[in-house]
């Protein structure tokens, strides 16, 4: 993978970890009504076998967003419900990619990955690990957080998963090294001040 890669994906992380302070006044009629629309439109697109590129990466960004935040919502605003979440998620993310790497089925990808072309290549991420960073992120408005807090854990997972990507052949699961980018932003919010040090639910739309 080359570094304009990495940069795309980093970049694209980031821009998902914000999504959360954009869409705070978005009640949760609009988001479920927003993930409802991109789930038909995506299954439909599917059905009928549609290549609609570029279309297609703002269905799935739709999907990642809206389902990214409500997620984020549901989940208490406490660490461990969400770690043990992610666990869960970390998990099968790692299975799914094993069975997909002996499957013989072709897989949607446009319906399922965002792309990212450029003269440099193509790059591409997974609608549901985005979903995850946008869900993580909100987790740490909620708590009244720093960005920085709530984009490290998406940003340590793309670099670590990336930089074991060039010694292992075959897909990586993201997931897995979200969860350790998790993991060592919880440590370094306690230690460094990013979290307050009463934790606050804020309002989903505050």
């Amino acid at each position: 993978m080359s570094w304009m890669e990495t940069v795309s994906y980093l970049i694209l992380v980031l821009c998902f970890s914000a999504v959360p302070w954009a869409t705070r006044r978005a009640g949760w009629v609009l988001l479920a009504a927003g993930l409802g629309t991109s789930v038909v439109a995506i299954a439909a697109g599917i059905v009928a076998e549609a290549r609609l590129y570029p279309l297609t990466d703002l269905l799935v960004a739709a999907l990642a967003v809206c389902g990214g935040v409500l997620l984020g919502r549901l989940v208490p605003a406490r660490f461990w419900p969400l770690a043990a979440l992610m666990a869960v998620l970390a998990a099968l993310d790692s299975v799914q990619v094993l069975a997909a790497s002996s499957a013989d089925r072709p897989v949607p990808y446009y319906y399922t990955m965002f792309l990212i072309t450029s003269p440099w290549g193509s790059s591409a991420i997974g609608f549901a690990d985005l979903l995850v960073v946008a869900a993580i992120a909100e987790h740490y408005r909620r708590r009244g957080a720093q960005y920085w807090l709530a984009a490290a854990p998406g940003a340590i997972g793309l670099v670590s998963a990336v930089a074991l990507a060039g010694f292992v052949r075959g897909g990586i699961p993201l997931l897995p090294f979200v969860f350790a980018g998790l993991l060592l932003a919880e440590l370094s919010g306690k230690l460094l001040g990013g979290l307050p040090e009463v934790v606050r639910d804020r309002p989903a739309t505050d």
